[in-house]
C-alpha cells in the first residue's frame, strides 16, 4: 500500500485502462476517494456496495482489510488531532464503532507510535502528548567526540615519527 490515492484518476484515464472499464475499476476509485478524503464511512459503504468485487478475491480482500485498518487509523486520527484529551465516547459517535474496537484499534496505534498518548480508562478518556521532537544533542556529542580521537589519534602518530 502505498497511500497514493491521488494518481488513481490519472491513471484510470491512460488508454490501457479504457477497454477495461467496468465495476471493477469504479470500486477501485470509490476506495481511491475515501482513502483520500480519509473517511472511514464512505470506505466502509464502499465495501458493502462493491462487496462482490472487492471481497470476493482472495487478493483484493486481504489488501482491502489492511486498507480499511489503515483507514481506521486514519479516521482516529483525524478526529483526535486538535485535543490534548478527548473522551472515547465522543470518538465511538464519530468512528461509529464500538468502544472496545475504538480502544483496540487506539491501543494499536500507541504500541506502533503512530501517537504520543495514554489512555485513562478510569474517566474514559485518551489524553494526547504533543509529539516529542528529537534532540540532536546526543549525535552531534558522540560525532564531536570521534572527530576528538581522531585528532588525537593523528597527533600521537605525528609525535611518534618525531620522537624516532
Amino acid at each position: 500500500m502505498l497511500n497514493e490515492a491521488e494518481s488513481i484518476p490519472l491513471l484510470l484515464s491512460t488508454k490501457v485502462l479504457q477497454p477495461v472499464r467496468g465495476r471493477e475499476v469504479d470500486a477501485m476509485k470509490s476506495m481511491a476517494e475515501a482513502f483520500k478524503e480519509r473517511s472511514l464511512s464512505k470506505f466502509n459503504k464502499c465495501l458493502k456496495e462493491y462487496s462482490r468485487e472487492l471481497m470476493d478475491d482472495p487478493v483484493v480482500s486481504a489488501h482491502s482489510r489492511q486498507l480499511r485498518d489503515s483507514m481506521l487509523e486514519k479516521e482516529i486520527s483525524r478526529v483526535i488531532e486538535p485535543y490534548s484529551e478527548i473522551d472515547l465516547v465522543h470518538i465511538q459517535r464519530c468512528v461509529g464503532l464500538t468502544q472496545k474496537q475504538i480502544e483496540k484499534a487506539i491501543c494499536t496505534m500507541l504500541l506502533d507510535k503512530k501517537f504520543s498518548g495514554v489512555i485513562d480508562q478510569h474517566n474514559g478518556t485518551v489524553h494526547v502528548y504533543p509529539t516529542p521532537r528529537k534532540d540532536k544533542t546526543y549525535q552531534k556529542s558522540v560525532e564531536l567526540i570521534r572527530a576528538l580521537s581522531k585528532a588525537v589519534d593523528n597527533i600521537y602518530a605525528r609525535a611518534g615519527t618525531l620522537l624516532k
